[in-house]
């Protein structure tokens, strides 16, 4: 690519800080509640050359309005620097430096129309928008802002008939374009200085402010109609700005395809380029880019040849039809999903025992959750004050953590005053499930604080406890308290290793013994002499609440069966962690003062806290709002009734185990939590605790599914499969499987056999027919894992 020169900025050129914050502002409120990233991406406007310069991505969790600002701010003085958002909520956890692709789409706040009179696709609005900007002179975007955050499988359709209805540019349809930010300058590239723009950047402006004002999507859907099964012509497409090939990603058969030589029929295989990139996934603008970068001797067809013209037209013949395929296939499986809301069925972990009834068992609809349980405002009451502190007060923030920790004060603050409405405890075993170097240390330290601050410094016991007798010793001192295990999946690891570590294995039989005891007399263990327990005197109600933490690969490396069957993991609820997608170094200033406000609320809330009722009655048993006649315990009995239910097998029964008892907990705490002086478990209390605890199934039955073998065979086929699953395109070459974690131990006569079997299983589809699998070969994945979703949503 010819460089880019350097210019001067004139002074006219600034950005314009009060207007991005204002955009910056809506795109946060529009997205309040939802669970993703709000991204930002910078090209460099090429004025010499025929592609422009992808630059910085920066990733920002829903609210983190001042680092949006600040990082589109960041290129104010900047030459050449275009900056863009979308009105894409993406998922968390994406790579570093990636906008993300339509898949990693999480829900979509709104359309918006490319009308560009410069190309002659200035068309007409079908409905009147919310909020206008100007990008340049005569070029205008208009945004329809929706009443309520969609799904892109449902904004897809509505994006497509927007830009036949408008007549405008080809980014009006595609859900993962970026737009021009109001208050930032638009530079202009090759393209546009050759249709007549100045060189100058011009400011993006706002043609027409929002007035708070939203489209209702079932009205949209009513506007578009006449344009909404349009058909579509195949014999060309419309192909809008080529993107650099930087970044991109595509398969390794496609990659082969590009760099071929004496393919024969040249025009063929150039179809057949086509037609690999479209199954790749890639967008037309993407795969022409691509195309346009083939290296192969049959690419000199084009040296006499419009290549970009014949892209066009093969795409229209070659690739739409597989888009038009993918959308169709994903319309069946949404309305199917919609149907049939259900959790994913566990594959047997003996993939020879599996039988073809196992497809197609109906399982029981989840009963309905809470949406978003892992917000602060929706715990709320104590709950949220204690999170929102230690999140703000961390150097790494991670929320979730932040609310388990939370759940652990509670839990260990009014475990010895309360039971919930089916006489359980207010112990919970947690376990928050995070990467290596994430800040767990800062939540459990703060809650020691809190504690210790409100006048029960025994509530937490911040010790790794190392044996059986430890731990008992804790609960002598403080028959309610919350014991911190750092490195939780090292201890199941121990567990269940060939030589079970003696100490793990005494944890074990204490967790596994004292979790339903709160509303009991616990002995302890019994000695022969009375000099070896110096006291043995029971223990009455003792209420254990275990804070553990790990890493997905350490939990997952420790599951085994004993750990399902006896129950042990079914105790435990695990709460996924996600850090900030952008890490700041700490100030030197920083300082965790004491919340003193936090403190005398929570000091408050133990003298509020109701006496015990009844004769003889030791701790206050909270009730369902309306007893048995109640919402509350009718969407509880539901959960039960989902737990025991006979479609399930016998290791999702050990899945499962504890689902309805964890509830409770979960939602007497937010209760407690709530209303200190008054609990009452209300309906929201139950959908709440039952979202938490429903993704914590799925979170084991995925470990389950994808890493617990019953053999050292099995576990290099699930090794193969998971690397597959993460590559891109579903495709990798054997030279790069065998580097792959979990396979890379393993010899290459294993690494074959167990490609061998999974290929003849119709797991794996070799692309290039071998006698066995081996060196030159390439392999891609045919079955999609079936795992849950990774989102918890209410059920249909």
């Amino acid at each position: 690519m010819v460089p880019i020169p350097k210019v001067k900025m004139t002074p006219a050129a600034a950005f314009d800080e009060a207007a991005i914050r204002q955009h910056v502002e809506m795109l946060h409120n529009l997205a309040t509640g939802i669970d993703g990233l709000l991204v930002t991406s910078t090209y460099f406007a090429n004025p010499t050359g025929d592609s422009d310069a992808p630059g910085t991505v920066t990733h920002h969790a829903v609210g983190d309005i001042d680092g949006m600002v600040e990082a589109i701010m960041a290129h104010a003085s900047t030459p050449h620097a275009n900056v863009f958002t979308g009105l894409q909520v993406m998922r968390k956890g994406l790579t570093r430096g990636s906008r993300g692709r339509e898949s990693d789409i999480v829900a979509l706040l709104g359309l918006v129309v490319d009308l560009d009179a410069d190309t002659g696709n200035a068309g007409e609005m079908p409905v009147g928008p919310n909020f206008v900007l100007e990008t340049s002179p005569g070029n205008y975007q208009p945004f329809i802002l929706f009443d309520r955050a969609i799904a892109p499988i449902d904004a897809k359709p509505l994006a497509a008939a927007l830009k036949r209805a408008s007549g405008s540019d080809h980014g009006t349809a595609d859900v993962c374009h970026v737009w021009r930010i109001p208050g930032s300058l638009n530079w202009p590239n090759k393209k546009k200085l050759e249709r007549g723009r100045s060189p100058d950047p011009v400011s993006v402006t706002v043609d027409m402010a929002w007035d708070g004002s939203l489209t209702r999507v079932e009205e949209l859907h009513i506007a578009l109609g006449p344009s909404m099964n349009a058909p579509a012509s195949h014999s060309s497409v419309t192909v809008g700005e080529i993107p650099s090939v930087d970044g991109l990603s595509i398969s390794a058969a496609a990659s082969e395809m590009l760099a071929a030589d004496d393919v024969g029929d040249r025009s063929a295989w150039a179809s057949k380029v086509v037609e690999q990139l479209a199954f790749d996934g890639l967008t037309a603008e993407e795969a022409c880019a691509v195309f346009l970068s083939a290296t192969g001797d049959w690419f000199s067809r084009y040296s006499s040849k419009d290549a970009n013209a014949d892209f066009a037209r093969m795409w229209a013949k070659f690739g739409l039809p597989h888009i038009e395929a993918r959308r169709a296939g994903a319309d069946i499986a949404a309305a199917f999903v919609a149907r049939h809301a259900t959790m994913g069925a566990p594959v047997a972990a003996n993939d020879n025992k599996q039988t073809p009834a196992d497809a197609s068992r109906l399982l029981p609809t989840p009963p309905e959750m809470h949406p978003d349980p892992f917000a602060p405002a929706s715990a709320g009451g104590l709950l949220a004050e204690i999170a929102t502190w230690i999140t703000s007060t961390a150097i790494i923030p991670v929320p979730e953590l932040s609310l388990t920790s939370a759940l652990a004060l509670i839990g260990g603050m009014f475990g010895d005053k309360a039971l919930g409405p089916t006489r359980s405890g207010l112990n919970l075993f947690l376990t928050t499930v995070m990467g290596v170097a994430s800040g767990k240390g800062h939540a459990p330290k703060s809650i020691v604080a809190l504690a210790a601050g409100s006048g029960k410094p025994g509530a937490v016991t911040n010790g790794d406890p190392t044996s059986y007798a430890a731990i008992e010793r804790m609960l002598r001192k403080n028959k309610s308290t919350v014991v911190v295990m750092d490195e939780f999946g090292v201890t199941l690891q121990d567990i269940n290793a060939k030589r079970t570590n003696a100490a793990s294995a005494s944890i074990r039989k204490f967790l596994l013994a004292i979790y339903d005891q709160a509303d009991s007399v616990f002995h302890g263990r019994q000695y022969a002499s009375d000099e070896t327990k110096k006291d043995d005197s029971p223990i009455d109600g003792p209420a254990l609440t275990v804070l553990g933490m790990t890493t997905p690969g350490t939990l997952y490396a420790g599951l085994s069966d004993a750990s399902l069957n006896d129950g042990f993991l079914s105790r435990f609820i695990f709460i996924e962690g996600q850090g900030p997608a952008q890490i700041k170094p700490p100030s030197l200033n920083r300082k965790a003062v004491m919340p003193a406000g936090l403190v005398a609320t929570l000091k408050q809330a133990q003298t509020d806290f109701p006496a015990p009722k009844g004769f003889g009655a030791k701790k206050l048993m909270i009730p369902f709002e309306g007893g048995e006649d109640g919402a509350a315990y009718k969407l509880w009995t539901e959960i039960f009734l989902w737990q025991h239910d006979p479609a399930w097998s016998e290791r999702e029964h050990h899945v499962n185990g504890r689902a309805a008892e964890n509830v409770v907990r979960l939602a007497s705490i937010r209760a407690v939590s709530r209303d200190p002086r008054n609990p009452l478990v209300t309906e929201e209390d139950v959908a709440w605790g039952w979202a938490i605890v429903y993704r914590s199934i799925e979170i084991v039955t995925e470990g389950v599914e994808r890493h617990m073998s019953g053999s050292a065979v099995e576990a290099l086929r699930k090794a193969v499969i998971r690397a597959l699953e993460g590559a891109p395109g579903n495709t990798l070459a054997w030279s790069h499987i065998l580097q792959r974690e979990g396979v890379s131990a393993h010899d290459g006569d294993d690494v074959s056999k167990a490609l061998q079997w999974l290929i003849d299983t119709g797991k794996v589809e070799s692309l290039k027919p071998q006698a066995k699998p081996g060196a030159r070969g390439s392999f891609k994945l045919v079955a999609a894992p079936q795992v849950g979703s990774q989102l918890v949503t209410t059920a249909a």
